[in-house]
């Protein structure tokens, strides 16, 4: 059983998360800013960027998250078989740098400060210089929903369906409906 804040939010449109940042005005920008300086980079393949999302989504018990599928990954062939795999990287067939790449995001998540120097090794074994940078701003970008999860006013997603997050030219994303999940293990 888990235990959670929960706080009154503003009255008004949107989701749980986006009106929770109105007690703190300059938040929305600045939490939009990081995030959208992340979705702009491409140096990871879509499916180890969509790995690493749902990775966080996973350790952050985010609802909304868990019902995402990024549609880059998608079109890239990533479907639930394989992003089941997520949970049990270590003993999955995931190839060694997506599972370097989950290994990282684990330990930047849980204790950045102890990321040992084999980690550092095989990431840069894996990874340029720059897709490290991609990776710890996606982490960082797909773990602004702590807040919301810890206060519970993540959005409650519709555990029957999947939905496509579309990035728009505009640096802003769109949610697309598309999957009924019925029977599909997490």
């Amino acid at each position: 059983m888990s235990f959670s804040a929960r706080i009154e939010l503003p009255d008004g449109p949107g989701l749980p998360g986006y009106r929770a940042r109105a007690y703190s005005p300059v938040l929305r920008p600045a939490v939009n800013d990081v995030h959208a300086g992340a979705d702009v980079l491409d140096k990871l393949d879509p499916i180890t960027t969509e790995l690493v999302r749902l990775r966080c989504a996973r350790t952050h018990d985010c609802r909304l998250c868990n019902s995402l599928r990024l549609a880059s990954a998608y079109e890239e062939g990533a479907r639930e078989p394989l992003l089941n795999q997520v949970d049990r990287y270590e003993s999955s067939d995931l190839p060694e740098h997506q599972k370097v790449a989950l290994r990282f995001t684990d330990a930047f998540i849980t204790n950045p400060g102890g990321i040992s120097p084999e980690l550092r090794a095989d990431l840069l074994h894996h990874f340029t210089r720059e897709q490290v940078v991609e990776l710890m701003l996606d982490i960082i970008g797909w773990s602004q929903q702590k807040v919301t999860v810890s206060l519970r006013i993540d959005d409650e997603a519709d555990p029957e369906r999947l939905t496509l997050l579309v990035l728009n030219d505009d640096i802003t994303w769109r949610f697309e409906p598309f999957a009924d999940v019925a029977g599909v293990e997490r």
